[in-house]
């Protein structure tokens, strides 16, 4: 691409959509957008950091490309943002809020107009509100009316110039907190600091160290949302500060300040305050459950709470019992799975002591350990159909082909069957080749077992004795839903009708009418009819024989059909038909009509005839008048 002849340098750490703005600005263009409009640029590729698009605004604009591609922050997945060394929610990186340092946006170098901002990656982290280098409180400038406005740092900072033309008597500098300070220096400069935090997401030691701030600041009174940006950045300060000092430090810091005095009476619900709200939430992340866990264990170890139940997401246990539920999910079975081991005798007995505690609620080791060695060797069928990717109806039809057998020496009424069969099964089917399923000879499973009599079990029992060959139509579809099978291993199965008669759909292609119309000429005894048995399945059905349709053909054509072979349309021979009064067979009110062929003649005369005269409007193209 051709080089601008306007360029600027990039600034170190400086995100790619204020690069392109003070490009635009340097320019004379009115926007980003319509920047990278006239130079032939995405804009909205430039913003997701695309590598491709940013190789491009490199080579127009001179910058080494991967210094640009290192510095930018790339779209990755669905609200999910990347920096250099790290990947981070949106909720980490404000881009569609423009916060730029007072002294860093009046510098103009470089030829630039005033108020050229630059926005640096450092400006982009929420937690960030102060500038690393002048140590001033980064200003938070007004959005615009539309999201994607607000990455033209350089035109949002020129509408909103009077906000960055503070005096300098009014600049006072500020002591950047420990929780900028580490978002730094993990997000940009790509280096760990800290053992406990570094095994968390950036998005939760943000949020974290908020709700600790507000509950450390404003008491356990205060509500989790609602609050100015200025006491969430002092809350967010606060808390880091207790919360960088490892879970030691964190529960040491509940148990002195959050735990009331009213004895036997107090509400760990009342104490957390928003803690406990924002821990409760059923839409908390996942993310979050590692450090959920360290407010749980402080609850169970400072409150009267009951064996069995449920604080923060941890189920408060005997060090001999597990919760069942909790077990069930770590090893990947059912909580009804577990009570049928139990129920069955699979399992041992609750002990004695524990009678009065239901074994559905906690489980000891000895059934767990039973649960797992029998978890290994046996399948549920709702499992064995989530991994065959099949319907109830085919997996009953596999049971009872004996591809998948019941697990030896488990209680009929269980229903369990055997792993390795499922999986073997399984293995079979992922080594089939891949072909497409609009290919002319694939034949699905289901339309060649309906075809061949036969059960989709028994066909995937020759499948895996290596009587037939199949194929998959989708290489990431359901197993056992995606199989088809060529239209020659279908006829293998399932041959092609050849005895003394001939099948109906074969007379009605034979003279060029519906199926139902060679039934219409059975009934009134045009055809002969041949009693037959098929030589694969043995069913009884009726055929038409071989030597009433060779006649009935020679000394009858569809009238729909004459017309073609006298080189007529078929409103001609229609209306020569009513002129010269010929009558005509008929096969029904619905069926087909039928000329005598020794009628031909005439009606070629006739057509003739009114040739010559003139009174015929066209004939059909290139089809002379036969005889």
């Amino acid at each position: 691409m051709t080089r601008l002849a306007l360029t600027l340098p990039l600034t170190p750490y400086e995100t790619q959509t204020s690069y392109v703005s003070r490009l635009a600005a340097r320019n004379g263009c009115a926007s980003a957008y319509e920047f990278c409009h006239d130079v032939g640029l995405d804009w909205r590729a430039v913003i997701n950091g695309e590598s491709h698009e940013l190789a491009r605004l490199a080579d127009i604009s001179g910058e080494n490309a991967g210094r640009l591609i290192s510095q930018a922050i790339r779209v990755v997945g669905r609200r999910r943002l990347a920096t250099r060394y790290a990947v981070v929610s949106d909720k980490v990186l404000e881009r569609t809020q423009v916060r730029l340092c007072p002294i860093c946006a009046r510098g103009a170098e470089h030829g630039e107009v005033p108020f050229s901002a630059i926005q640096v990656v450092q400006n982009v982290v929420a937690p960030v509100v102060t500038c690393p280098w002048h140590k001033l409180p980064l200003i938070i400038l007004p959005r615009a009316r539309f999201a994607i406005d607000n990455f033209d740092v350089t035109a949002v900072a020129r509408k909103h110039r009077q906000m960055l033309e503070l005096p300098q008597i009014a600049l006072s500098t500020a002591r950047p907190a420990a929780v900028e300070t580490y978002m730094l220096e993990r997000l940009v400069d790509g280096r760990a600091t800290c053992d406990w935090l570094d095994e968390l997401p950036a998005h939760v030691i943000a949020r974290a160290s908020e709700v600790i701030g507000l509950r450390a600041n404003l008491g356990a009174d205060t509500a989790l949302s609602g609050h100015d940006s200025s006491v969430l950045n002092h809350a967010r300060a606060v808390g880091f500060d207790v919360l960088q000092g490892g879970p030691d430090v964190l529960a040491h810091w509940l148990e002195t300040t959050c735990i009331s005095n009213e004895g036997r009476r107090r509400r760990y619900g009342k104490d957390l305050g928003p803690i406990n709200t924002w821990l409760t939430d059923s839409r908390l992340h996942p993310d979050y459950f590692p450090l959920r866990k360290v407010f749980a264990e402080f609850v169970i170890r400072n409150y009267a709470v009951t064996a069995g139940a449920k604080i923060l997401g941890e189920i408060v246990a005997t060090p001999k019992l597990l919760p069942t539920r909790h077990f069930a999910r770590a090893v990947g079975v059912s909580t009804s799975f577990i009570r049928d081991v139990i129920s069955s005798g699979l399992a041992p007995p609750p002990p004695s002591e524990l009678a009065d505690l239901s074994y559905l609620s906690l489980v000891t080791a000895e059934q767990a350990n039973a649960v797992r060695k029998i978890n290994g060797n046996v399948i549920e069928p709702i499992e064995a159909r989530e991994m065959l990717g099949c319907s109830e109806g085919t997996f009953a039809s596999i049971l009872k082909a004996g591809l998948v057998r019941p697990l030896q020496g488990s209680p009929a009424h269980l229903r369990w069957f055997s792993r390795s069969d499922v999986v073997d099964l399984l293995t079979r089917v992922r080594e089939l080749p891949v072909v497409k399923q609009a290919h002319r000879d694939a034949v699905p499973l289901a339309a060649a077992a309906q075809a061949s009599k036969c059960s989709i079990g028994e066909l995937l029992g020759m499948l895996m004795r290596g009587e037939i060959r199949m194929a998959r139509s989708r290489r990431d579809g359901p197993p056992v839903s995606s199989i088809v099978l060529a239209r020659p291993a279908v006829s293998a199965i399932c041959p092609s009708y050849d005895g003394r008669g001939i099948l109906r759909s074969d007379a009605a292609k034979t003279l060029g009418v519906s199926v139902r119309t060679i039934a219409r000429l059975l009934h009134l005894g045009r055809l002969e009819t041949l009693e037959e048995r098929h030589p694969m399945t043995g069913e009884a059905f009726v055929t038409v024989q071989k030597e009433s349709l060779e006649a009935f053909r020679a000394r009858y054509i569809a009238i729909a059909r004459a017309g073609d072979e006298i080189g007529e349309s078929f409103q001609a021979v229609q209306s020569a038909v009513d002129r010269l009064n010929i009558s005509l067979l008929s096969a029904g009110r619905r069926g087909a009509r039928f000329l005598h062929r020794r009628d031909l003649p005439r009606i070629v005369d006739d057509l003739h005839v009114r040739e010559i005269n003139g009174k015929r409007r066209r004939r059909k193209a290139g089809a002379p008048i036969a005889g």
